[in-house]
């Protein structure tokens, strides 16, 4: 993305209107020929880092193509978000759904990832896709791989589209098997504050503010050393959106989130925000009303060995944020396991669980599969296997067999075992095996 353009004003009646119209405008402008259409597209799992930073990076780009044009009604080259994740599983998304409401953004204008959204569309030419929070476009849409302009992400690099030869087209804050940020939220912030170094024409408005300062406060457990996610790049943007931002109108909304007896300069309070989002997405009550079935849906990922000499070519990855013990005891455990795992035609599949304690992640996970063989080879590999070391894994309980699935249980003594570290250790295991 060039920064030698200029930015016009980020009015928050500007971004609030761009987003609901981003529906209409996909659904009036596919197929033609004078209109390219970009969508802007977080990961499967689309959890509020996917959500936010496709929703923030779609009107970045929309007003920096809009202002280097020239023609503020100029939309030969649009720019939408695309949640990537059916419409009713919205609701599922507590933290994110809260900040959309936050900025008075309806949820039913919003493009989502049903039919007839990429269905209509008739050939790969009418499209571009540019990914946020993710390197590898979802297997469903391999289809559209060459369309893909450009990525944003703090995952490891999965090597696809290496079509993108140049390096602004190709963000991947990952190296050395460490995540770079804490969330896709803070390079986009840091694509903003370049852009904003020689153009200080617009006004970052709270709306845009809270939903990547949110985002970023839940992806790095509210900036925890502990929890091991933050890093400075994380601190940097945090501080340039609480000191660049006009919280005026936010104040008078949520005065909740600030503190009482502040007489200087208005700034929420980072802990307040963060507790705010986190109660809403940690919810025990909530987690626990839900299905098994819903449990497994809510933060899903495929991931896929690179090896063509893999006994098993696919894997599946669920985040849940309730106890193991809670998730096991779902009534519809079993039935939901085997539709799920049909569903997705996989054979192995891995439940990540985490809850907070005193800003510390408290990590467990258990695997379900049919195969008696791989589930031995996992344990072993898990247990002895030096890449697997760092997640500091210890059996729970000796496997177990429920119903015709076998079943095994570990906990994480390493609170910054996160599916980030997790996803490539399980890939290793199905390339050698």
């Amino acid at each position: 993305m060039s920064t030698s353009t200029t930015l016009s004003s980020f009015s928050s009646k500007s971004f609030t209107e761009f987003i609901h119209n981003s529906k209409s405008q996909f659904e009036s402008n596919i197929g033609s020929a004078s209109h390219k259409i970009n969508l802007v597209m977080g990961n499967e799992a689309a959890d509020a880092d996917s959500i936010i930073s496709s929703l923030t990076f779609s009107f970045l780009l929309h007003e920096s193509s809009n202002t280097s044009n020239n023609d503020a009604n100029d939309e030969s080259n649009l720019y939408l978000p695309l949640i990537s994740i059916p419409k009713e599983d919205i609701a599922l998304r507590r933290d994110a759904t809260l900040l959309l409401e936050c900025c008075q953004i309806s949820i039913d204008k919003l493009l989502y990832l049903d039919p007839p959204t990429i269905t209509s569309i008739s050939t790969s030419e009418d499209l571009n896709m540019l990914l946020t929070d993710h390197n590898a476009i979802r297997q469903e849409l391999q289809n559209f791989s060459q369309n893909v302009t450009m990525i944003l992400d703090h995952h490891q690099d999965e090597h696809q589209h290496k079509h993108l030869s140049l390096p602004s087209n190709r963000i991947i804050a990952f190296h050395n098997g460490k995540a770079l940020v804490g969330s896709t939220c803070t390079l986009i912030v840091e694509q903003m504050r370049e852009m904003r170094k020689n153009h200080h024409t617009f006004t970052l408005n709270w709306e845009i503010a809270i939903m990547l300062l949110g985002t970023i406060l839940v992806d790095t457990v509210n900036q925890s050393q502990t929890a091991g996610k933050v890093t400075d790049r994380d601190r940097k943007v945090i501080q340039y959106l609480l000191q660049e931002t006009d919280w005026t109108l936010f104040h008078s909304t949520y005065p909740q989130l600030f503190d009482r007896n502040e007489t200087t300069t208005i700034q929420p309070n980072t802990t307040l925000v963060y507790n705010w989002l986190s109660n809403a997405k940690f919810d025990i009550k909530f987690w626990k009303k839900l299905s098994g079935h819903d449990c497994l849906r809510i933060d899903y990922k495929n991931f896929i060995a690179s090896s063509p000499k893999a006994s098993i070519s696919k894997v599946g990855l669920s985040s849940i944020l309730l106890p193991l013990d809670d998730f096991m005891s779902k009534s519809d455990l079993i039935s939901s396991m085997e539709s799920f795992m049909q569903k997705h035609q996989i054979s192995l599949l891995g439940v990540m669980s985490c809850i907070i304690e005193n800003d510390t992640p408290i990590r467990s996970m258990v695997f379900f599969s049919k195969d008696l063989f791989l589930m031995k080879s996992l344990e072993k590999f898990f247990m002895e296997n030096t890449q697997a070391s760092s997640l500091e894994c210890h059996k729970q309980d000796s496997s177990v067999k429920i119903g015709e699935f076998h079943v095994q249980t570990f906990a994480q003594g390493n609170p910054k075992g996160s599916r980030k570290q997790v996803a490539p250790i399980l890939l290793e295991f199905l390339n050698q095996n």
